[in-house]
């Protein structure tokens, strides 16, 4: 954790900006709940790379249906398309695209049963 924490400053400060916000104490790495409901980040991008265990089951745009995400429906009613379901494999890199039209993703089943070591870099809201 040392180690990836003096990287990512290393990189905030060659990069001059605040694009990503790190916020991850050893506590949040080992409390963070899985999310086993489709959903979409309230953040204006989000970086996700998964160490260990699987990584996360996303929707094409046409493979679900947004409003009932938004009603709150089940993920039964949410997807559309079971065989568009797409999957981050292990060390795969995913930015992610936040907000109101942002990308529908969520924690695959095995995930949810086994521990898995996820990296989530969050663009900051107010750079």
């Amino acid at each position: 954790m040392t180690t990836f924490f003096v990287s990512v400053m290393r990189i905030r400060r060659l990069s001059r900006q605040t694009f990503f916000h790190f916020n991850c104490s050893s506590s949040d790495c080992l409390m963070a709940a899985p999310r086993a409901r489709y959903h979409v980040d309230i953040v204006p991008y989000r970086l996700l790379v998964t160490y260990a265990g699987k990584g996360t089951k996303w929707l094409p745009e046409d493979a679900f249906d947004r409003g009932a995400y938004a009603r709150g429906e089940p993920n039964e009613n949410i997807v559309k398309d079971h065989s568009a379901k797409q999957f981050i494999e292990q060390w795969g890199v995913a930015i992610f695209r936040g907000g109101a039209s942002g990308l529908l993703h969520r924690t695959p089943d095995p995930a949810l049963q086994t521990n898995s070591i996820l990296v989530r870099l969050d663009r900051d809201v107010h750079s």
